[in-house]
């Protein structure tokens, strides 16, 4: 599901400044609280050992409940809130407004992150018909017009389009997990894109971007590989899941791994 309001996004989250509880909180207590339940019914239907046994599950499934408050609660509730400056992201097209819009969800996934409320996060700049027009270039018109005809103007909307990028791999290097350490250090941005000549609607030499502090990559390349999945296939590898995850291509490109 996509949520194109940052304020709405953050809410899900993180709730409300008057403290509701969040939509994530009882996304993640909802399997625990259910199988509480099921071990509450059992315990009807056995002996004096079996209680015991099934005392012992719930005792774990309730610390498993207090940590997942307190991962939320400790340091991570309504950090950015006082510095969103949510009255100026209403539908307006105001100058400044996609910018504004962008950096608010990128701040609300290093949140995210940082929280352990995912470990998956997608962001999708414009829309998926890419029929859409950023108020700070209004005089370039629609982007899907851009990209089609005009290459000075796509040049110009892409490199705007990386400094939204560029913001989010700064928020994630000065974001710090719960060690104290970079989130940047342990996780991957993969910027793709689906066009490589807007104009002629071809594929081939597609730009994609990858951005990490991870030890396991190796940066400051550009590299040629045969089919995005690869790159798919290099991020499982570079964060050590590829075994729990299925291989989308011919495997990892070995010269961006260490």
């Amino acid at each position: 599901m996509y949520i194109d309001n940052p304020r709405l996004a953050y809410t899900r989250l993180f709730g409300d400044i008057a403290g509701e509880e969040s939509e994530s909180d009882g996304m993640l207590k909802e399997p625990y609280s259910h199988n509480l339940a099921e071990l509450a019914a059992l315990k009807s239907k056995l002996g004096p050992q079996a209680i015991a046994r099934i005392e012992e599950h719930e005792a774990a499934i309730k610390r498993a409940i207090l940590n997942l408050e307190q991962q939320v609660d400790v340091g991570c509730d309504n950090q950015v809130q006082s510095t969103y400056g949510w009255e100026n992201t209403g539908s307006k097209p105001e100058v400044g407004h996609f910018t504004q819009v962008s950096n608010q969800h990128c701040d609300t996934i290093a949140l995210a992150l940082k929280c352990g409320l995912t470990n998956l996060v997608t962001l999708s700049l414009g829309t998926s018909d890419v029929d859409f027009t950023v108020p700070e270039f209004a005089e370039l018109g629609p982007y899907h017009t851009v990209i089609n005809s005009n290459t000075p103007h796509y040049i110009k909307f892409r490199n705007y389009l990386s400094e939204r990028l560029a913001y989010l791999i700064n928020v994630l290097k000065t974001t710090t997990d719960e060690n104290g350490d970079s989130l940047l250090d342990s996780t991957i941005v993969l910027q793709v894109t689906c066009m490589g000549d807007g104009s002629a609607h071809d594929q081939a030499n597609a730009p994609f971007t990858m951005a990490t502090a991870t030890k396991n990559m190796i940066g400051g390349r550009g590299v040629t590989v045969s089919h995005s999945h690869s790159l798919l296939d290099t991020v499982t590898a570079a964060l050590g899941v590829e075994d729990q995850m299925p291989q989308y291509g011919d495997g990892a490109v070995p010269s961006l791994l260490l």
